[in-house]
């Protein structure tokens, strides 16, 4: 290890101190980060000499004095890190796109009943729990007022709770209430009030050690592209839903599962599917068991179950 010549002057150390001064030094051009208090003792310890805790902290603060008058330290962001995404343990039944009251009863009835005989107890929706109409940037009177629909919403949430734990990650129709106070209550924390379900900060939840369930901003009129994305960028099972599609594909690889979803909504009800004719593919019901042992279990319309 390269021995540093140039101390400062103005925090005396004595030669076993500069000899772990040295690695914390080496250590932290490396890495970019402080070692620490336990690190220190356990270099004493291979220097031959104990090194009492208190001694070590007070060790640590010198050195990283020491540190910061040689070498620019710019000092760490105090924001949080966004990384307490949800963990949920297989099996679960994965549902999206419900847009209460836009929701399709019979769809939602037949998978909850397939999930039930699997004895499945979690349940993770994938966003767009409600639809907010009322509150998009364009002016419709379609739909119902947003209370009522909220209302609607928890009469639907408590009767599945009754067989299920219920968890939910935010869709962009969910997203459209915290817009509307200004931002002064978060979107999961209205829901998760007003319904009485856990709802969490995120588009996107983990299930098991291979899949990820998200709510992505993108979409694609190509089967599967989003999925295909996420799942080739994070190298991971990945499930999409707000396109409201439903597809199964895998990565390049053949490693990785790409799907998406499809929706727990009766387009028949939607307004705009019907008074405005488009390209995009039309609205596929579906939803997405994800076994104890992660395997996935597809469920559709044309898929016996």
């Amino acid at each position: 290890m390269a021995m540093v010549s140039h101390l400062n002057p103005k925090i005396p150390i004595n030669d076993k101190e500069s000899l772990l001064y040295q690695l914390f030094l080496e250590t932290f051009l490396q890495t970019q980060d402080y070692p620490t208090a336990y690190k220190l003792k356990k270099w004493a310890k291979e220097y031959g000499y104990t090194l009492g805790g208190g001694h070590a902290d007070f060790l640590r603060k010198r050195f990283i004095q020491r540190v910061s008058s040689e070498y620019p330290v710019i000092p760490d962001s105090e924001l949080p890190i966004w990384d307490n995404y949800p963990q949920i343990d297989p099996p679960v039944l994965v549902i999206s796109d419900l847009h209460i009251p836009y929701h399709e009863s019979k769809w939602l009835d037949r998978v909850l009943i397939e999930a039930k005989k699997r004895n499945i107890k979690n349940i993770l929706i994938a966003g767009d729990l409600i639809d907010s109409k009322r509150v998009a940037h364009w002016r419709s009177e379609d739909g119902i007022k947003l209370d009522e629909e909220l209302d609607y919403a928890r009469e639907i949430i408590e009767e599945i709770k009754e067989h299920f734990s219920i968890q939910v990650i935010l869709g962009n129709h969910d997203e459209r209430l915290s817009k509307l106070v200004g931002r002064e209550i978060r979107t999961e924390q209205l829901l998760s009030r007003w319904l009485d379900v856990e709802v969490h900060r995120y588009h996107q939840a983990y299930i098991g050690s291979t899949w990820m369930v998200s709510h992505p901003q993108n979409y694609s009129k190509a089967p599967a592209q989003p999925a295909l994305a996420l799942a080739t960028k994070y190298e991971m099972n990945v499930a999409v839903a707000h396109t409201h599609q439903f597809s199964i594909a895998r990565t390049l690889s053949g490693k990785w599962w790409a799907v998406e979803i499809g929706t727990c909504m009766n387009s028949e009800l939607v307004e705009y599917l019907h008074r405005n004719l488009s390209t995009h593919p039309r609205h596929q019901n579906g939803a997405l068991i994800i076994e104890k042992d992660e395997r996935p279990v597809f469920l559709h319309p044309d898929i016996y179950f």
